[in-house]
């Protein structure tokens, strides 16, 4: 079978893609377009030596097309169309265990996969779901089913550079990847950081998802918050990480109530503020319960024993700040807070909840007052944690540091004081800023949170900024982390999990907790297609100047 595409479908088809073979890109099939499974779904990842597939999910395996790579390629997060030797080879996924080759290849199944052959069709299952009738299907009809999604909500491209329409399409394909159906406790579409080797779905990834996916499908946007919240325990905690059937002990940053703002901007939803009011208030007092441990005022993170892992709560897993393995006051976990009864303030008045709002807004004040009493230090211009049990401030000079900005913390002279930390060299100004830790800390490397640059904390610091009155440098940070993003992308064709804050190296080279060893785990190399990092790029090319705003402290009184 000859895979017969009209002129429309092949432009079409070229409009959202990749047009060069690269690896590391996941191939899945979306909850957008039918039900998902979380336990036997077929999960692909492309090769980087030779042109395959390796199968990661539910089951290894590898689907190989030839050692050569294409001559031209339309890439997919579902789909694709290869032109390797003078031949093509099509494939799709047609549901979430099957995936359809029209073309030469050779398959090496795993223990869970299952081929079936007809002339030069194979259809690749997970064992039970075998579909041998779909050797009969028209690859034309189902790759354009595959399309139809990203072809409709992709955004109009004609201001865009080719390098930024490559950047955007390739973001828009991914996020659409990121989607799992409903499934056992949660009833929402939800979004995972990578279909592997994530899997699950996380807290403030959510909240970042949502944010880029407004621009794109405010339904499902909603969807990944109140996902969220379908597992939130009775205690009011919502877990950090989330599956269908298993969550985690612990949380991860307070940054729901910022989803939700962000959303709400694009499409105004009364009924669903109204319904996740209560449940956000829950969290919020639950963490105001449980995480002020030594009642200093100050909220601390939760810390483990693992050396490459102090805080999976903080979502900073190796930062520098929790090498001394003690819970200290976390500027960055009680500037989410702070803005986050900021914004539950704002949603009170919203709601007609004049009382709520006041007591919101109060305690945001009065947890802007102590982030300023304990974690700025004067001499230095900069906030640190705060360790209670030395009472003193930590030396660890890090990115966690410039959050106050976005919850009004940081303001007048504090604000200017941190703006010079950020544009000195030797400190936060790098080549590519802002690192997660400060580059004159002898203990920055290129390692995670010990060095790198992340996409999310550019996207909140640019917030930051310009409540703080610095729009012009918000709008460079914009911009240079755009420019970092979409050269890597041009090189690579995704988006990586961090980036070097020098730009010596490129993400695939940087370490992961301890090293760079791929072939060892997939825990010590950067991720690819990550999913913040495609949705916070989006919302900075996308979003309008209006939507980095933050309703100041005087507009709530």
């Amino acid at each position: 079978m000859s895979v017969a595409l009209t002129v429309a479908q092949r432009n079409a088809r070229a409009a959202v893609c990749t047009r060069k073979w690269f690896g590391g890109h996941l191939v899945a099939f979306s909850g957008i377009d039918g039900e998902t499974s979380f336990d036997s779904g077929l999960v692909l990842r492309t090769g980087f030596r030779g042109t395959h597939l390796d199968v990661v999910l539910p089951c290894t395996g590898r689907v190989s097309f030839d050692e050569a790579a294409p001559e031209r390629c339309f890439l997919g997060s579902d789909w694709a169309v290869l032109h390797i030797g003078g031949s093509e080879v099509a494939l799709a996924m047609a549901d979430a265990h099957n995936i359809i080759v029209d073309g030469r290849c050779r398959v090496v199944p795993g223990d869970r996969l299952r081929v079936h052959r007809a002339g030069n069709r194979t259809v690749i299952s997970v064992a039970g779901y075998e579909r041998p009738e779909l050797a009969e299907a028209p690859m034309a009809s189902v790759q354009a089913e595959r399309q139809k999604w990203t072809n409709t909500v992709v955004p109009r491209r004609a201001a865009l550079t080719s390098v930024r329409n490559a950047a955007v399409e390739k973001a828009v394909c991914q996020i659409k990847s990121m989607v799992h159906s409903p499934e056992g406790k949660i009833r929402h579409a939800w979004s995972t950081p990578d279909r592997w080797p994530h899997r699950r779905m996380w807290l403030w990834d959510s909240a970042f998802h949502a944010i880029g996916m407004r621009h794109l499908d405010p339904g499902l946007a909603r969807d990944f918050i109140s996902a969220v919240f379908d597992c939130q325990e009775p205690s009011g905690a919502i877990p950090h990480m989330m599956a269908p059937r298993t969550v985690s002990d612990i949380t991860q940053p307070p940054v729901l109530g910022l989803g939700i703002a962000n959303v709400l901007e694009v499409q105004r939803d009364a009924p669903w503020l109204e319904r996740l009011y209560e449940p956000l208030g829950t969290f919020l007092t639950w963490i105001e319960t449980n995480r002020d441990r030594d009642g200093d005022g100050l909220v601390e993170w939760h810390i483990e024993a693992d050396e490459h892992c102090r805080s999976g709560e903080s979502g900073m897993d190796n930062s520098v700040r929790f090498d001394s393995a003690r819970p200290v006051g976390a500027v960055d976990f009680n500037a989410y807070l702070s803005l986050e009864f900021l914004l539950m303030s704002r949603f009170a008045r919203e709601l007609g909840r004049t009382a709520d709002a006041a007591m919101w807004l109060s305690k945001h004040e009065e947890r802007n007052q102590t982030i300023n009493a304990l974690c700025w230090d004067e001499e230095n211009g900069f906030y640190y944690d705060y360790d209670a049990s030395r009472r003193a401030r930590s030396p660890v000079e890090s990115v966690a540091g410039f959050l106050p900005l976005v919850c009004g913390a940081a303001e007048g002279p504090r604000a200017q004081r941190l703006r010079r930390a950020l544009l000195d060299q030797n400190r936060f100004g790098t080549a590519f800023p802002i690192p997660s830790v400060s580059a004159r800390d002898p203990a920055h490397t290129d390692d995670m949170w010990r060095g790198p640059t992340w996409i999310n904390m550019n996207w909140l610091i640019c917030r930051g900024l310009i409540t703080a009155g610095f729009p012009d440098d918000a709008e460079e940070l914009r911009r240079r982390t755009c420019a970092e993003v979409e050269r890597h992308v041009e090189r690579y064709g995704t988006f990586f999990e961090y980036y070097d804050s020098h730009r010596r190296k490129d993400p695939p080279d940087l370490k992961r907790k301890g090293k760079n060893a791929p072939d060892e785990s997939p825990y010590h190399q950067v991720f690819f297609d990550y999913g913040w990092s495609a949705a916070l790029y989006l919302d900075m090319v996308l979003a309008s100047g209006d939507t980095w705003t933050v309703q100041t402290r005087g507009d709530d009184q």
